[in-house]
């Protein structure tokens, strides 16, 4: 199984390979064919990456499913229905699904499909879990992205490639088929003879001789370079595959033109019964008009129910933009208070870290200041202290004649000590003071740490909750983008059936009702029985076919006047 460092080599190659073709189309300015080597690794790179870790599925009859049968999933899913599929599925050569992904990928070459068709199919991240394994490149988001981004690149190159072929199922047609150039082909030609007319099609086009991919037997003869005629081959060749993919309507073509050769002396005898104004022709006028107005009515309610539809799920859109709207818009207002909250958490966390901060400078300095002041003044005591006793101490011993008290002595020694003992309890305060202070700090250090603690995760927090806030705007874009789809399938659906509809109104305008007969020349008689008008027999004009008819021949249709017997029976066909 290949590894991540083949994938990334394979994407690299693929990117190289549309560099390249970009580079000699826009050189040469000629289009893309099966001859073109960057087009044969181009083909076989994508389809390594389609097939790259992809599931093993199988159908309901044991074929192993390939990345055909994702492609059309994909793209039916997206309510897509792609004219690539629908070529595809009528080659009936190809039997296997390989080969069927093998003509799309050239049709959507063809066609400059390829990189949006397969966009279409990655945009539903549950359908690629479905269809592929977690190290398929495509369920990355930047590998998807550099892919679908390179293959955007080859909407601008022509490809001119034959997509009638049977061979697909074994392999991609190699460059080495379609090698031979239409120089050496007409120096063949030439060589053979100069009496291409007596072999050649009257219109200058030669029958095609045993050449590859079809060459042209009688190439049109130009002054130009070997440059000019493989553009000339090529147009020839896609003329020819335009040929071959036309002689599947020959046997229609042939039935028509027999149907047209046949003796135009040789009229169709028309049937007795079918006469105009006969019964039979009546009542088939009848039923056809019949028929008419039921289509007509099955039309309407068809097209009324769809208009219906299509209002209820307008509406229903609208009532479900309008509630995810008023959701969406809740629910960020929420998240935006949270987001506010928190905020003011973190500039209390902040302020509380800086008056923490002060306090803990404030009590340094207080301690600096404490230990350089405190000192100098106990050592200055100590040593005022100290010279005095030795001032004591010498002065019995130096001048006899002075003065000596040793209660004197004694009371400065009791000061002394007094003074030591003062020193002593200063001392153990300032060191208690001390240890107090380097407490207090130590206590405000751990607030400090705690309170950048606090500040970071109310930031994360924060971020978090911003970034949920994107994400669910993101989604329902995407919602109303499908939603948006829906409707314009819904209203295409609707143009559809108002074009069948106009269809059917077309062909049954073609049927034209019943003219009126005309009046008979003799008015004197009756149109229908024949009867002789009298001085006192009763006549009536017939308000639909203006006939003259005597009373028995005729019906009353109320405040519309009267009419014949057989205007009557087919206005009211239950009528017996």
């Amino acid at each position: 199984m290949a590894g991540d460092g083949e994938l990334r080599r394979v994407i690299k190659d693929l990117q190289k390979t549309i560099a390249e073709l970009n580079r000699s189309y826009r050189e040469q300015n000629l289009p893309v064919t099966d001859g073109s080597r960057e087009l044969h690794s181009l083909c076989a790179q994508l389809e390594f990456l389609l097939q790259f870790d992809l599931k093993e599925k199988k159908s309901f009859f044991g074929q192993r499913k390939d990345y055909w049968d994702f492609l059309c999933q994909g793209l039916a899913q997206r309510r897509q229905e792609h004219e690539g599929v629908r070529f595809v599925t009528s080659l009936d050569k190809l039997k296997t699904p390989v080969g069927r992904g093998r003509a799309f990928l050239r049709y959507c070459l063809v066609h400059r499909q390829l990189a949006e068709s397969l966009q279409l199919c990655l945009l539903d991240p549950e359908s690629l879990s479905e269809w592929y394994y977690a190290r398929s490149p495509f369920l990355s988001p930047q590998r998807r992205a550099e892919i679908l981004g390179s293959l955007y690149e080859l909407d601008g190159i022509t490809f001119h490639l034959a997509l009638h072929r049977a061979d697909l199922d074994t392999a991609w047609p190699m460059f080495s088929e379609t090698l031979v150039r239409p120089s050496v082909v007409k120096m063949t030609l030439q060589t053979e003879g100069s009496g291409t007319g007596a072999h050649g099609c009257p219109d200058g086009i030669a029958q095609p001789v045993a050449v590859p991919h079809r060459m042209p037997a009688c190439p049109s003869p130009s002054a130009g370079g070997e440059e000019e005629d493989d553009v000339e081959a090529e147009e020839n060749g896609e003329e020819n595959m335009e040929d071959d993919e036309k002689e599947e309507d020959m046997p229609s073509t042939a039935e028509a033109q027999y149907s047209t050769n046949m003796d135009p002396n040789l009229t169709p005898t028309p049937d007795p019964g079918l006469t105009p104004g006969s019964p039979v022709h009546s009542a088939m006028e009848a039923s056809l008009r019949a028929q008419v107005s039921q289509l007509r009515a099955e039309l309407g309610r068809q097209e009324e129910a769809w208009r219906a539809q299509l209002e209820r799920e307008e509406r229903q859109h609208r009532q479900k933009e309008e509630r995810s709207a008023q959701q969406a818009q809740e629910e960020a207002r929420r998240w935006q208070e949270v987001a506010e909250e928190r905020a003011a958490r973190l500039d209390e966390a902040m302020a509380e870290v800086a008056v923490l901060t002060s306090r803990l400078q404030e009590c340094q300095a207080a301690m600096q200041a404490r230990g350089q002041t405190d000192a100098p003044a106990q050592m200055a005591a100590l040593e005022e202290v100290l010279r005095r006793a030795l001032e004591l101490s010498r002065g019995p011993l130096m001048d006899n004649q002075k003065e000596g008290d040793l209660s004197t002595v004694a009371g400065m020694a009791m000061r002394l000590a007094a003074l030591v003992t003062a020193t002593q309890e200063e001392a153990l305060q300032s060191r208690q003071q001390i240890q107090a202070l380097r407490e207090e700090v130590v206590r405000l250090q751990e607030q400090l740490s705690r309170a950048r603690q606090d500040g970071e995760r109310w930031a994360s927090a924060l971020q978090r909750t911003q970034r949920e806030v994107q994400e669910r705007e993101a989604m329902r874009g995407a919602e109303q983008a499908r939603q948006q789809e829906l409707i314009r399938d819904m209203k295409g659906r609707l143009l559809e059936l108002l074009r069948e509809k106009d269809a059917l109104w077309q062909k049954t305008e073609g049927i034209d009702p019943q003219a009126p007969s005309p009046a008979p020349r003799d008015v004197g008689l009756c149109a229908r029985c024949g009867k002789d008008f009298r001085l006192l027999s009763r006549r009536y004009s017939c308000r639909l076919c203006q006939g003259k008819v005597c009373h028995a021949c005729s019906m009353d249709m109320g405040k519309q006047g009267r009419c014949c017997l057989l205007c009557y029976q087919q206005r009211h066909p239950q009528a017996t």
